[in-house]
């Protein structure tokens, strides 16, 4: 017996979509389904794709100008930072000149002032040695005039004055003592 069921299946084709006399319903509801699916995409779907995508470049503009505005802000900091530094660096070397300055005259006031004293010390000194001489002729004067009249009334068979000791003993003794 042949069950009632197979016999329909063998009437239906395995692949109806194959088929072309399925082929006009399949095209009608397809181009139905692509009518729907396009209103539904152009009403409610692309807007908001559209929307998303301006304000994605909206806002990559906008970060794209405030990044143009920070990097000119940047560049003019650091161009206000480079003349603030060339006017530190004019300042400090103008500090240091003037501190050399001030330094080389308080020097030279001190070696003047050194220089002063140094020449008053040799003035003093001077005045000293020569006092020192003065004295020091005298007494080689003195110790040679009483040597030489205590030696000249020794062993001098005659007489010898004691101006005569005193003129040669100041002669002897001028070439020694510069006096």
């Amino acid at each position: 017996m042949a069950d009632p069921s197979s016999a329909e299946h063998a009437a239906v084709p395995a692949f109806p979509q194959l088929h072309f006399e399925y082929w006009p319903t399949q095209i009608f509801y397809l181009l139905v389904a692509l009518v729907v699916l396009y209103f539904i995409l152009t009403r409610n779907a692309l807007p908001k794709v559209q929307a998303t995508l301006e304000e994605r470049r909206d806002t990559i503009s906008g970060d794209l100008d405030k990044a143009a505005e920070f990097n000119l802000a940047a560049e003019e900091a650091e161009e206000a930072y480079k003349a603030a530094l060339q006017n530190a660096r004019a300042e400090a070397q103008k500090i240091a000149d003037k501190t050399k300055a001030d330094v080389r005259a308080k020097l030279d006031v001190a070696i003047a002032e050194a220089d002063k004293r140094i020449a008053e010390q040799t003035a003093e000194s001077q005045k000293r040695l020569e006092a020192l001489m003065q004295e020091a002729a005298a007494k080689a004067q003195e110790v040679a005039f009483s040597t030489a009249s205590a030696l000249s009334q020794r062993f001098s068979p005659t007489p010898i004055t004691d101006a005569e000791i005193q003129t040669a003993v100041s002669r002897r003794l001028s070439s020694s003592f510069g006096g």
